[in-house]
């Protein structure tokens, strides 16, 4: 049995037993997904998840999104949900739709980075759309969803959530989580993007991440996976269309009251090098403004530290 195979049938009934029987063959498989953090209990009539594991439900979310015109898959095990977005567009699929992942191999953020996250203290999901204006009209699309979903967890009870240019949402100084946006496309079309949101729900054990990343069960009990994977696939939608009316102007203000960089000094890379200077602000088009020695530097996408 393969381990998406074996996920599958634990999370289609996470507190039955899978009976051993059908397990006689899978003791590799499941020394891989504890290795993994996936919390397997096994009794005398089988394995089981743990009581605390709380499972991501299509058709809760489903139900939640109804009238939004989402469809919405829930997959055990993906190498990453951005990847599956843009096979489902190879394959033909043209419908809104929300992909989330209990579990990804290879789940990335920006600039290819691994996206570290143990199964069921996450959420883990991409909007596959038609993109909200052309192409080359899409600057400021990042920090537009970036404060949509912050406000959207303010809503939901968790008030402390800031933003960090141009898509971090972040608790103080470390990351909570985070959007990717890219432009896919099939064979001879274009205009549609996959959105992918991360969110950590307890903080990351991953020693590499030690004091650079946060969870939201830091602020407060969180609710059920599945309610909250639905609000914030919601908030993204609203997002989405207040950009494709105004594009990042409307999200202009809201997202510097949250920005943790405003005023301060940083370092950015962008081109290949890297320029030091005061955050001045952020552009009606989403352009990070960087006051330096030599002047006043637009940059629309790049890489910003605090000093």
């Amino acid at each position: 049995m393969s381990e998406a195979a074996l996920l599958a049938r634990l999370l289609a009934a996470p507190r039955s037993p899978l009976p051993r029987a059908e397990l006689a063959a899978a003791d590799g498989v499941l020394a891989r997904l504890r290795a993994a953090g996936w919390p397997l209990e096994e009794g005398a009539e089988g394995v089981t998840l743990a009581a605390e594991f709380d499972p991501l439900v299509a058709t809760e979310i489903a139900a939640r999104l109804a009238g939004s015109g989402l469809a919405v898959e829930v997959h055990p095990l993906l190498d990453s949900t951005q990847e599956e977005a843009a096979r489902r567009l190879a394959a033909g699929w043209r419908e809104p739709l929300l992909i989330l992942a209990e579990w990804q191999e290879a789940g990335r953020g920006r600039r290819g980075r691994r996206w570290l996250a143990r199964p069921g203290q996450a959420l883990l999901a991409s909007l596959l759309v038609p993109a909200p204006r052309p192409p080359g009209a899409l600057g400021g699309l990042s920090p537009a969803l970036g404060l949509g979903l912050a406000e959207a967890l303010a809503a939901a009870g968790f008030p402390g959530v800031g933003l960090k240019w141009p898509n971090d949402l972040m608790l103080g100084e470390r990351k909570l989580g985070g959007v990717l946006v890219e432009l896919i496309a099939a064979a001879g079309e274009s205009g549609w993007i996959a959105v992918g949101f991360g969110l950590n729900l307890a903080t990351p054990e991953a020693s590499e991440l030690a004091g650079r990343a946060a969870g939201l069960a830091e602020l407060g009990p969180l609710p059920r996976r599945s309610a909250l994977a639905a609000a914030l696939a919601r908030a993204a939608l609203a997002a989405l269309r207040r950009f494709a009316e105004g594009g990042f102007a409307p999200f202009r203000e809201g997202f510097a009251a949250r920005h943790l960089l405003q005023g301060r000094e940083v370092r950015l890379e962008a081109g290949g090098g890297w320029r030091s200077g005061r955050v001045a602000g952020i552009a009606e088009d989403g352009a990070l403004i960087l006051a330096t020695g030599s002047g006043t530097l637009r940059v629309l996408a790049g890489e910003v530290e605090a000093l």
